[in-house]
């Protein structure tokens, strides 16, 4: 490489409002800085370069800050290629938020022999963004609560019928227990159901834990159902055996719930949506940002479909293809940014007149 070529690397290296760091890998495994910017000694308390060099990052960012660092250089070197990371690298999460991506070096005989990083601190705008998840909480919760009513005037209805029929003379002890356990049904379905929406539209700390994703989606099918309106059919098909993948409960129902709203809009008064699940492998044809093995959540709906010119514009944030005051445009923007923010991908597709199917390929927790 021309020298002025290195020079300018240098330059943007050390001036990059970036954290970057470059380590070498030993000989006995260990990861050994060999430069860092500015901004990552800021960040590290340290004032030059001199002060880690040939420290390992246990040794200058501590024992919980620099354990996570090694884990993040350990797994780019064992999938050789780059690693994002993005959260807060404190034990407990409460710690300032990074998306930090690492990328090994190899030496001629392809061996990893050094890893370069770069991160940057998204605090502000990962408080922002759970504030936005809270609000589509919020929008999706308001657009449930006419299905929610039904729900419980249902309930209501069922238990004037049990208590009519427990306010009669002469019932036989059998089957006053039979109406009782048929109360105490009725009264759970309806605590299950209160439970869910608290739990859906309060603040939490985001998590991304290994989920069996029918779980999740039969857990949520209810609130799913609502959120399309009784007009609407819905089925869900799901393989067997499906691998176990990594995401937050939260953001994955969230995610789900606003690509149901979508088709709901999409089929009008009535029409079909289907959520398929099934395992998934990336093909040579795939882009190249599809995780390796994943779970496919493909939300299908019978709609109107979305034009072709504008497929690539609607994961951006607030763009809509709907009518002004019949969206926000945070729907699809949002399932792109949670299948995203955990290395998996999304998948559009849809024509004109016939429908559209949106897929969230969810990574696969490779050591399940």
């Amino acid at each position: 490489m021309p020298y002025g070529e290195i020079d300018r690397y240098r330059r943007f290296f050390h001036l990059s409002s970036d954290c970057q760091i470059y380590l070498e890998r030993g000989d006995d495994g260990h990861f050994r800085y060999v430069h860092a910017n500015p901004k990552a000694l800021q960040t590290s308390g340290r004032t030059s370069e001199e002060d880690i060099v040939g420290r390992t990052p246990l040794e200058v960012l501590g024992t919980e800050y620099g354990a996570a660092v090694e884990a993040n250089l350990i797994a780019a070197c064992n999938r050789r290629g780059p690693f994002r990371f993005k959260g807060s690298l404190a034990a407990d999460g409460n710690g300032p938020v990074y998306d930090a991506s690492y990328y090994p070096v190899f030496d001629p005989e392809d061996k990893v022999v050094a890893v370069f990083g770069t991160a940057r601190d998204v605090t502000e705008v990962a408080t922002l963004t759970e504030s936005l998840v809270h609000l589509q909480k919020l929008e999706i919760v308001g657009e449930m609560a006419s299905g929610v009513m039904h729900d419980f005037n249902n309930t209501i209805s069922a238990m004037q019928a049990l208590l009519s029929l427990l306010d009669k003379d002469h019932i036989e002890p059998a089957q006053r227990k039979r109406i009782l356990a048929e109360g105490r049904k009725t009264l759970e379905s309806a605590i299950s159901l209160t439970g869910r929406m608290n739990s859906f539209a309060r603040r939490e700390k985001i998590e991304a834990v290994p989920h069996d994703v029918a779980a999740l989606v039969s857990g949520c099918i209810g609130m799913v159902r609502r959120t399309v309106g009784r007009s609407t059919q819905v089925s869900v098909n799901a393989e067997p055996d499906l691998w176990l993948a990594r995401c937050s409960q939260h953001e994955f129902e969230l995610a789900l719930l606003n690509l149901a709203a979508n088709a709901r809009d999409a089929v009008g008064s009535s029409g079909h949506v289907e959520i398929s699940l099934r395992n998934g492998s990336r093909m040579v044809a795939h882009p190249a940002h599809y995780p390796d093995r994943f779970v496919e959540v493909k939300v299908s709906d019978n709609g109107v479909g979305i034009p072709a010119e504008l497929l690539d514009k609607v994961t951006i944030p607030f763009f809509t293809t709907k009518p002004a005051g019949k969206g926000t445009g945070l729907g699809l923007s949002g399932a792109w940014k949670f299948v995203h923010d955990i290395g998996g991908a999304l998948r559009i597709e849809s024509e004109v007149g016939i429908g559209t199917s949106v897929s969230m390929l969810i990574p696969r927790v490779e050591d399940a």
